[in-house]
C-alpha cells in the first residue's frame, strides 16, 4: 500500500495522509504522519471557531492542553506559550489503539484512528 488516509474523530477537519518513505507504506510513516497532522498548531480563527461552537467543550481542551504541557517537565512553559494544537481538541484522547479499516471505501486506504483517554489507559495499568 503506498498510501492511506485517516480519519480521527473529532478531528475530521484534518485528515492524516500517510504516504510510504521506501517501498511500502511502514509503521513509521503512518505514527510520523499522525504526529506531523495532530501537532499542528491552531490558528486564531481555529481557537475562535472551536471556542464558538460548543465553549464549555472549549474549556475541557484548555484543561487537556495545560495537562499536556505539565506532561513534559523541562518545556512545559515552552509548550504553553507555543498554543494549543490540533491533538489538544481531544481532550486528553492520546492512547494510540490502533486503525480500522473504512468499509465503505471502495479503495481500501481509508483507516479510522482508535484512540483512547490517557486517564482511562493508566486506571488500567
Amino acid at each position: 500500500m503506498p498510501h492511506m488516509t485517516i480519519i480521527c474523530e473529532g478531528l475530521e477537519k484534518w485528515p492524516v495522509h500517510a504516504i510510504a518513505s521506501r517501498g511500502g507504506l511502514r509503521c513509521i510513516d503512518v505514527f510520523k504522519a499522525i504526529y506531523k497532522t495532530f501537532s499542528e498548531y491552531l490558528t486564531r480563527d481555529e481557537i475562535a471557531e472551536a471556542a464558538a461552537r460548543d465553549p464549555d467543550y472549549f474549556r475541557r481542551c484548555q484543561r487537556h492542553f495545560k495537562q499536556r504541557c505539565a506532561d513534559a517537565p523541562g518545556i512545559d512553559r515552552v509548550l504553553e506559550r507555543d498554543g494549543m494544537c490540533r491533538v489538544d481538541l481531544l481532550k486528553g484522547r492520546r492512547v494510540f489503539k490502533g486503525l480500522k479499516q473504512d468499509l465503505h471505501d471502495p479503495e481500501g486506504v481509508t483507516f479510522r484512528l482508535r484512540i483512547e483517554d490517557i486517564w482511562t489507559q493508566s486506571r488500567r495499568n
